[in-house]
């Protein structure tokens, strides 16, 4: 819940976080600036791919509380001119009541959080870095969700919903090139095993990298694929 704060806050977000525990925690977004960002992009003439933003970041803050082994639960506030959320992290089976509040909508089951998510890569030179992610800020009309650098690999990494850029050198990007897309998942291990049991085979085993862990995996029809879990800080 730390984290989803601290991204909320990033983008100028109204936050409040209420008690957090390793097996519980409450978090509201008071005032969505997401949203905002949205509105002024559709406001310039903008084309939106999505009916809604909330398509998008349910999935994702979903799939980061799943990574922590919790359920996630939350409501949308329906108010147009006051667009927020809040959110319930909790063990599953613990009986409790999912969060409600007065219009409010229910947006997705909690299985749906557990759905993998495909990225498009596109590789960049460092100092394009910037200006591709502009450039899919305003294609998309969503702000940048993610951002690290990769110190060990020399590289720069951020995530515009389902597009994944990496920059660096061309020596730096030389070694991810050949991964064909990365596969956002709530469990690596799970995953892994998933891809083993049906034809897939490891070729990189899992290891800690800035956002989490990563492996990569060759398909049966050749596809070089990264699996990345998100873990929270």
């Amino acid at each position: 819940m730390e984290r989803i704060e601290r991204q909320a806050a990033s983008y100028r977000s109204e936050v409040e976080l209420g008690p957090v525990s390793d097996t519980h925690g409450v978090l509201e977004i008071q005032h969505c600036a997401i949203w905002d960002y949205r509105e002024r992009a559709r406001d310039s003439g903008m084309e939106l791919v999505l009916d809604s933003p909330c398509q998008y970041c349910t999935h994702l803050l979903s799939s980061m509380i799943a990574s922590a082994r919790l359920r996630a639960c939350h409501s949308l506030r329906s108010a147009p001119d006051d667009p927020g959320c809040r959110w319930e992290a909790k063990e599953a089976g613990d009986g409790q009541e999912d969060l409600a509040w007065p219009e409010t909508v229910r947006l997705m089951e909690d299985d749906v959080a557990r759905l993998p998510m495909i990225q498009v890569r596109t590789l960049v030179a460092a100092a394009d870095l910037d200006l591709t992610v502009r450039f899919y800020e305003e294609l998309l009309g969503q702000p940048c969700n993610l951002r690290f650098s990769y110190a060990e690999r020399e590289l720069e990494v951020a995530a515009v919903g389902p597009v994944l850029v990496i920059a660096g050198s061309e020596t730096a990007l030389a070694p991810v090139r050949d991964a064909d897309a990365t596969l956002l998942v709530p469990s690596l291990d799970a995953y892994l095993a998933r891809a083993t049991e049906i034809g897939g085979r490891v070729v990189e085993q899992p290891k800690v990298v800035p956002s989490g862990r990563n492996a990569r995996v060759r398909h049966p029809d050749g596809l070089l694929v990264e699996y990345v879990e998100h873990l929270g800080e």
